[in-house]
């Protein structure tokens, strides 16, 4: 599953809605979907590493932005030169590839409705999905209280460590948060398997994940913790940060809401937080506003 969580800008949505056809995206999740043909190819274990095929289709974006036909030419030799190295294709088979790609920018992301002077661009929607909620039938959390270990001990401290440390000292709350933050998501995903949701692991570690960098890393202007989440916090989460951040397939994203419900129980039964309900309620509020977002951005 590729999913890519950036934290590039802290660049605030655009109001502007979307021409018919189109959706907004930021310039890294753009680069991203504009590159899926070559990433296609590191799936199939053609191009082993990943960054060789975003560097060739960095190279391929840049080139429908260069001036010059001198440059062009040169360029184009260079790019053509690469691709079938990568792939072990025949000029015939790399000129093809490399017009396909100089045409699929322009229908992708068409200059002339590009927004002037903003973070994002509208990009087309090339797939029509069909979003559905999140299955909480899934979720058969047994009664039986959680045990837990040494390690939540220690998740608990450093988490009121870094309620109780100001923002101001940057330096030190980044070198504490990096210090636990492993260690935290490992004990999140060792709580889900010990509630019998294996299955569910990857997603809602990943997701929580994400919330962590959220409130540590980019919502510092906030100046809030995990404590004091609050609908403000989780509007700018669900509607704005997942959406311009995180790169995953469509339907990967209704999984967010129950993967923060879940990673607030599993902070509740270790002993960091108190209020539980406060908080499932709160996600709840948010939750079919965001469904609804995702299926006007997808389908």
């Amino acid at each position: 599953m590729n999913r890519i969580s950036t934290l590039n800008n802290k660049a605030v949505a655009s109001e502007l809605d979307a021409p018919s056809g189109f959706r907004k995206v930021s310039m890294s999740e753009a680069v991203l979907t504009y590159a899926r043909p070559f990433m296609e190819y590191v799936e199939k274990g053609t191009i082993e590493d990943p960054n060789i095929a975003l560097q060739l289709s960095m190279m391929l974006w840049n080139y429908t932005q260069s001036d010059g036909p001198n440059i062009l030419d040169k360029e184009k030799k260079n790019i053509i030169k690469l691709i079938k190295k990568a792939l072990q294709f025949t000029t015939q088979q790399a000129l093809e590839l490399f017009d396909m790609m100089i045409e699929r920018k322009d229908y992708l992301l068409p200059q002339g409705i590009q927004p002037d002077y903003s973070a994002f661009m509208y990009i087309r929607k090339e797939t029509l999905y069909i979003i559905n909620k999140f299955d909480y039938n899934s979720l058969n959390i047994p009664n039986a209280p959680y045990i837990e270990k040494k390690t939540d001990k220690e998740i608990v401290e450093w988490l009121n460590k870094m309620d109780n440390l100001p923002s101001e000292d940057f330096e030190e709350w980044e070198d504490l948060f990096y210090s636990m933050n492993d260690d935290c998501l490992q004990s999140f995903k060792d709580w889900l398997t010990y509630k019998g949701l294996e299955k569910h692991c990857e997603d809602f570690v990943f997701f929580a994940s994400v919330f962590l960098d959220f409130i540590f890393l980019y919502a510092d202007s906030y100046e809030l913790s995990l404590k004091k989440i609050n609908s403000d916090l989780l509007d700018e989460f669900f509607i704005n940060y997942i959406l311009r951040k995180v790169s995953t397939k469509p339907n990967e994203y209704v999984k967010a809401p129950p993967a923060l419900k879940m990673f607030y129980t599993y902070l509740y039964e270790i002993g960091y937080l108190i209020n539980l309900k406060r908080v499932i309620h709160l996600v709840d509020n948010i939750e079919p506003y965001y469904i609804n977002i995702l299926k006007e951005e997808f389908s």
